[in-house]
């Protein structure tokens, strides 16, 4: 005789332990805010509150609503993983009840379109819900006062939403409650970006601290991915699932490339960022390939026919399908995502150097003004050309390309030339200025320049890779040029340490270098070896020197 041993559940500590999955406010205002933006709701305005001082957070949208019907199904379904549609970004309903745990209370009150009144209030109580172990309900009631929309009755009052959730009591636990604001806006733009920008949606954002001030966002929006596109790839078959990769070079500007790649599934308008998914892909994602998506050179979407997403939202299920996911990612790098990595990142080191140079330059600008240094001044004087600004210089090439620079007057802004020096941009220069001392970096940035006369002077910094070259630097007087060899040893152990022990480098170096330069030409060779051994010495102290202070070595008895 066959026995049964029985099993039990306790229905309201499972719906606890399912709105763990969401340990953060910060999750459950992104869980609510989806359910806002799914297909069967297509909201258009969002509007969120969040009063850490008042312990309260409020979401409204102005969607479909939902009928007491579809909620009580919704209810029904919780974790049972089901697509909504075509473009559908919720599939296990869990958001409904993500709230638990993080509040004593919640409220969700929600009108069906195309009703303007209607209402219907559904109350969550944490203690009273997660203490039930079966037949576990949620009471409603009617909200008479409310309609939606404009009007002029005085029984009512007129809202422009049509569901709202409401959390009241936020648990004292800032590791739960605290929010970011740029945090907030950013994930909802990168999980919901698709969806926004198709349906034109608008998200408005206040969160009032514990100390009652108040940070607004009043217009959070989403647009199309910017960048240079690159080929759309389809890798994949029947068997192993197609991922389609829609990818571009992520636009330039001021801080760089800040690119993001998404993932997503095929069918779903839901995206999550590459990083999270590469936090599960160590075993099986090279970390190159990780590093070269996850650098910001790249933005667009991965986007996958099989895997499917784990509840938290914040990768996809391990199993064959993740599996060949991944193997279509290392596809896509071989094929054409190194060499365009390659590429890119040398020019983002490039532009890096240059930033570097212009603010090394800046300071060498301040120091010749002092009169000490009249030495170093009159150096530079000696030079028979220099550069101008941009237009004027063309440096001998390293490649069929040429070089860029850009030109600094005090403040490190880019200029279309010096000035003073009558040139419009685009204009050949007719001559020079007497005193006419600029300071140029050559780098991506910038134009092309062209030889000047002969009566002009200045100084032009130089990153090169000078392959096999056993100095750190060297200086073209004829055209005032000083190159740094950026494969030498001493400049690669600063590169890799820091921007300002790097810029410190630079202009120890061009110190040196102005220096050698005024002494007589017979004694310029055994003083330049003195100096290569000095600048060893230097750079030691450069990145030993903040340390071993910082250990209290340094304190006296």
């Amino acid at each position: 005789m066959t026995r049964h041993a029985e099993i039990k559940v306790n229905e309201g500590a499972v719906l606890l332990h399912l709105a763990r999955i969401y340990p953060r406010l910060f999750e459950v205002i992104l869980e609510i805010v989806q359910n806002a933006l799914d297909i069967d709701v297509r909201a258009t305005r969002i509007w969120i509150y969040m009063s850490l001082q008042g312990r309260t957070l409020t979401v409204r949208d102005n969607g479909q609503g939902t009928s007491v019907e579809r909620f009580n199904a919704a209810l029904a379904s919780i974790a049972q993983p089901g697509r909504k549609g075509e473009g559908g970004l919720g599939q296990f309903a869990i958001g409904l009840v993500s709230p638990l745990g993080k509040c004593k209370r919640f409220v969700f009150t929600s009108c069906m379109a195309p009703n303007r009144t209607g209402y219907n209030e559904w109350v969550f109580n944490t203690e009273n819900l997660t203490s039930q172990s079966s037949n576990l309900t949620i009471p409603m009631r009617q909200r008479l006062d409310l309609a939606f929309g404009s009007g002029h009755d005085s029984n009512v009052t007129h809202v422009p939403w049509r569901s709202a959730m409401e959390l009241y009591d936020l648990v004292k636990d800032d590791m739960v409650t605290r929010v970011d604001m740029d945090e907030l806006a950013g994930a909802i733009v990168d999980r919901f970006g698709t969806t926004m920008h198709k349906n034109k949606v608008t998200i408005s954002i206040i969160i009032v601290d514990a100390d009652g001030k108040k940070a607004e966002r009043s217009n959070v929006t989403a647009s199309g991915f910017k960048g240079t596109p690159l080929p759309e790839l389809i890798l994949g078959d029947k068997e192993t699932g197609k991922t389609i990769f829609r990818l571009f070079v992520a636009s330039q500007t001021v801080k760089g490339r800040n690119g993001k790649v998404l993932m997503g599934v095929e069918g779903s308008d839901f995206r999550f960022p590459f990083h999270y998914f590469a936090r599960s892909t160590e075993d099986l994602l090279p970390a190159e390939v990780t590093s070269a998506i996850n650098s910001g050179l790249f933005e667009g979407e991965i986007i996958s026919e099989r895997a499917k997403l784990m509840a938290s939202r914040r990768s996809f299920e391990r199993n064959d399908d993740f599996k060949n996911l991944c193997d279509a990612i290392k596809d896509w790098f071989s094929q054409c995502g190194r060499a365009r990595f390659e590429e890119l990142k040398e020019a983002r080191k490039e532009q890096r150097y240059q930033q570097l140079g212009l603010c090394s330059i800046n300071v060498l600008q301040q120091l010749l003004l002092q009169p000490e240094n009249d030495y170093l001044r009159k150096v530079i004087e000696s030079f028979n050309k220099g550069t101008i600004g941009d237009h004027h210089f063309d440096l001998p090439s390293r490649s069929s390309q040429g070089h860029n620079s850009v030109s600094l007057q005090g403040t490190g802004r880019h200029v279309p030339c010096e000035p003073g020096c009558g040139q419009k941009p685009g204009e050949k220069p007719d001559g020079e200025k007497k005193g006419h001392m600029p300071f140029t970096v050559a780098g991506t940035r910038g134009c092309q320049r062209r030889l000047v006369k002969k009566s002009s002077f200045g100084l032009q910094l130089l990153h090169e890779a000078m392959e096999g070259s056993p100095d750190l630097w060297k200086l073209n007087c004829g055209q005032g040029i000083l190159s740094f060899n950026i494969r030498h040893p001493l400049w690669t152990v600063c590169d890799e340490k820091s921007d300002t022990i790097l810029m410190k480098l630079q202009e120890f170096v061009v110190i040196q270098a102005l220096t050698l330069h005024a002494m007589p030409e017979n004694l310029r060779q055994q003083q330049r070896m003195i100096l290569d051994e000095l600048t060893k010495g230097f750079v030691s102290w450069l990145l030993m020197g903040d340390r071993v202070r910082s250990s209290g070595k340094t304190k006296l008895d």
